[in-house]
């Protein structure tokens, strides 16, 4: 009986462990997109590099470089109004993280 509790008490931390790192975003992935998304953008290839960006992004959202180098790769292409609304994003994510970051004044 006590190695049965043993076990579904393994069973149990495992998962919980699991879960959590689940809930974090993964960075080795983020950065490959990232450095696949960039590398398609430096041969001029903005669209291809905004849909790696997309992905990424679907992973960590409010990654501040990603999000910027997405704006660019819209700027490329003419998008000016898609390239402002992402500027936009990135001044409200600033904005948030320094006022966070001073919020014990």
């Amino acid at each position: 009986m006590l190695l049965t509790v043993v076990i579904v008490m393994g069973i149990g931390s495992s998962y919980q462990i699991e879960s959590a790192e689940g809930q974090l975003p993964n960075t080795s992935s983020v950065s490959e997109l990232v450095e696949k998304a960039n590398s398609l953008y430096n041969m001029s290839k903005y669209e291809e590099s905004i849909t790696w960006y997309d992905k990424a992004l679907e992973i960590d959202p409010k990654n501040v470089d990603t999000l910027y180098s997405k704006a660019l790769a819209h700027d490329n292409l003419e998008r000016y109004e898609e390239a402002i609304s992402i500027d936009s994003r990135l001044w409200y994510l600033a904005d948030f993280i320094v006022f966070n970051s001073y919020s014990f004044w």
